[in-house]
């Protein structure tokens, strides 16, 4: 499970849960789904200092 990073002929690029890179090859992928919901615990934002979440969300958007 990871975002993916691109797409090359040989296959994807992908930045898993620990923020590694990882390439598959196509004949290794054996679905492909998008998630419509975050990865993010639900409630997560409770248990931050506003700072913490404004820290949070700039690190999120630095990562497009």
């Amino acid at each position: 499970m990871g975002l993916i990073r691109s797409h090359t002929a040989e296959g994807l690029l992908l930045v898993d849960l620990a923020g590694q890179e990882k390439s598959l090859a196509h004949d290794r992928i054996s679905a492909q789904t998008t998630l419509a919901t975050s990865l993010m615990p639900m409630g997560l934002d409770m248990t931050m200092s506003e700072q913490e979440l404004c820290d949070l969300v700039a690190w999120l958007c630095s990562r497009k």
